[in-house]
């Protein structure tokens, strides 16, 4: 948004970005908007169709000229996400809100003057539609394992790191860009004694970024146990095979939610979690991780593999230089049992 005079009209003024399930007056919708005289940036919305339009967040007068975004959490979700930023590539999040759109619905613009005989003026540009890709079909593999080598994707290797079943774990990775992982495994430990099935490559100090999309899960594959609260899939950045190797793994948990936790040194006991645990998310959920020039790892989660949140970063360079690890891990934080996970959108960026 680059320019408006809503600022001199009247306090109620608005104009936004709105997702409405259609034209009538009473549509279910979702608006984030910045109001006249205080110049307030406001989300809320009328979560069906006749519903009463209820308040959801709002953030300080930033007025114009400012950046608006609203987007979904899937295309068959109903949760819309609202944000603002100041240079259109950091985004700052003001709220959540359940809309029922149906399957076709109406994106755009709106403007209201709030007055009977004055006319509000309203100018935006960067203005861009994005739709979902299409979801993957997943990659099948038995789990437990039925026998076998993994099937890997050129450049990429998979095994177990540390105690765990026998036998170890399987992958089937067809062409690098998805994967299909059972293992099993004690879990990330803070005796540093780690017991998880990891399928990785082996990178250099021109390493960038890891990412992926968690489409689902299941922290007892075999259905011969109880699922453990610290049953984990996601990410890990990892100076080597050994159980107690350095580490940053972004995952989540059976019970636990979201969560960044880093072993600072080879052998070292307890572990670091960057930031407090999200336990409201899961899969599917889009995860990052990504090592700048300094050397700090940053962690990074998205609902759509456009809009990335940060999630915390080491604060000093961990010393992943020459020879460590990236990759997609599982563990159902017991030897005797085994975890299924499917990852797609996996990709390792270079400098």
């Amino acid at each position: 948004m680059v320019t408006w005079n809503g600022d001199q009209i009247a306090n109620f003024t608005q104009t936004g970005l709105m997702i409405r399930s259609s034209a009538n007056a009473n549509a279910a919708n979702a608006f984030v908007h910045i109001t006249g005289q205080s110049t307030d940036t406001r989300f809320k919305g009328r979560t069906t169709n006749g519903a009463a339009t209820q308040p959801t967040g709002i953030d300080r007068p930033w007025g114009v000229p400012i950046w608006l975004r609203l987007t979904r959490d899937s295309s068959i979700d109903t949760g819309v996400r609202a944000w603002y930023s100041f240079n259109g590539v950091n985004w700052i999040e003001i709220g959540r809100r359940d809309v029922t759109l149906g399957e076709n619905f109406l994106v755009g613009f709106a403007v209201a003057s709030y007055s009977d005989s004055q006319y509000a003026r309203v100018t935006y540009d960067n203005i861009t539609v994005t739709e979902f890709l299409p979801t993957p079909t997943p990659v099948v593999a038995a789990c437990p394992p039925a026998g076998g080598f993994p099937l890997l994707a050129s450049g990429w290797n998979a095994s177990k790191v540390g105690p765990g079943n026998t036998p170890d774990g399987n992958v089937v990775m067809v062409d690098g860009s998805a994967a299909r992982l059972c293992g099993s495994g004690r879990g990330i430990q803070t005796d540093a004694n780690d017991g998880f099935y990891y399928t990785y490559q082996q990178v250099g100090s021109n390493f960038s970024s890891i990412t992926t999309r968690l489409g689902f899960w299941n922290p007892v594959a075999d259905g011969t146990g109880s699922a453990q609260g610290f049953a984990k899939a996601g990410l890990m950045i990892r100076s080597s095979l050994s159980p107690g190797a350095r580490h940053v793994a972004l995952n989540v948990t059976h019970s636990n939610g979201l969560q960044v936790a880093v072993r600072e040194a080879d052998g070292a006991s307890g572990l670091t979690e960057l930031r407090s645990r999200i336990s409201s998310l899961n899969a599917p959920i889009w995860l990052r991780l990504t090592k700048d020039n300094v050397g700090n790892i940053l962690v990074f989660y998205s609902f759509n593999g456009s809009d990335w949140t940060s999630y915390g970063q080491t604060l000093d360079p961990l010393g992943f230089n020459d020879g460590f690890y990236v990759g997609v891990f599982v563990t159902p934080r017991n030897n005797n049992e085994y975890a299924d996970a499917s990852f797609d959108n996996i990709s390792v960026e270079f400098r």
